[in-house]
């Protein structure tokens, strides 16, 4: 049960739809993305968007890229410790439409 300590959030698109419609491909990130319980189920329902998804743990982006699910043209996951400033290795400046940071 390493991947269910949270349930995947399949209310996101209920509450955050509008932020996703709209023309093209949309960038997303996911801070503290854990086993990617807020990634996955957005994937699945919004074709059109690219996330990257960073967490401390190791562990945690290792969940993630062993997902089924999980697609490297449509997810970028790596480790980042945000208070060491080297998130700009990572994601580009400036190229990100919606940042999620979502706990429980």
């Amino acid at each position: 049960h390493q991947d269910k300590f949270f349930k995947d959030r399949h209310y996101l698109d209920k509450e955050w739809g509008r932020y996703f419609t709209g023309s093209g491909e949309k960038v997303l990130l996911e801070v503290g993305c854990g086993a990617g319980n807020t990634i996955f189920p957005l994937l699945a329902t919004y074709p059109d968007v690219f996330i990257h998804a960073c967490d401390f743990s190791q562990r945690a982006i290792s969940l993630v890229q062993s997902h089924k699910e999980y697609a490297d043209t449509r997810i970028h996951a790596f480790v980042c410790d945000l208070t060491s400033g080297d998130m700009s290795n990572h994601v580009a400046p400036s190229s990100v439409d919606i940042v999620t940071m979502v706990y429980k």
